[in-house]
């Protein structure tokens, strides 16, 4: 819809009804002036017995994935802003070739023109990796690190209950050099 939070899609791989965030549950965070912060941290304890997806000579290690956010939102009547971070660690104890990390940072705002108007837009940096059973890197010797920005600017305008929102996205992904049976 354009406002705080929503100005991009995001891939919330393993994200479950349980572990999405609940408004109206999830902590207050910490006002700083006219703004609000409010940061998470998880760390999860397991076991892969297959860390590189592979038939011929599978190898197992105990993970450890560590999760942080951050996000700073303003506390103003009209208008909106969000600034958010995220970072997720995986660490493999027996295979340290695996371990990556995962991180973006992005920022996005609605500004009201009137009650019925609004424009909206954002941008948004990842650095994310392509895990050996992802489709896109089978046969991958490490994971394949790749970059994604995205930008969104858009419009929208009311009448009554029903709105028109005419917006446009850009894309942009850089990939890293991969090597697939020891072959770039």
């Amino acid at each position: 819809e354009g406002g705080v939070g929503s100005a991009f899609v995001q891939d919330r791989r393993g994200e479950t009804v349980l572990s999405r965030g609940r408004p109206d549950f999830d902590a207050l965070g910490v006002r700083v002036g006219a703004f609000t912060v409010r940061a998470g941290l998880t760390e999860d304890f397991g076991y892969n017995d297959n860390v590189t997806s592979s038939h011929a000579s599978p190898k197992s290690s105990a993970t450890l994935v560590s999760r942080g956010t951050v996000s700073v939102t303003p506390t103003w009547q009209r208008h909106a802003l969000l600034l958010d971070a995220d970072v997720q660690d995986y660490r493999y104890f027996s295979v340290s070739s695996q371990d990556y990390t995962n991180w973006g940072a992005g920022v996005s705002g609605r500004y009201e023109i009137e009650r019925a108007w609004r424009l909206f837009g954002g941008y948004r940096h990842n650095v994310i990796h392509e895990v050996q059973d992802d489709p896109n890197a089978e046969g991958a010797d490490v994971p394949i690190k790749y970059t994604r920005d995205m930008f969104r600017l858009g419009t929208r305008y009311g009448f009554n209950r029903v709105y028109v929102q005419p917006f446009g996205a850009l894309m942009s992904y850089r990939y890293d050099d991969a090597a697939f049976s020891s072959q770039p």
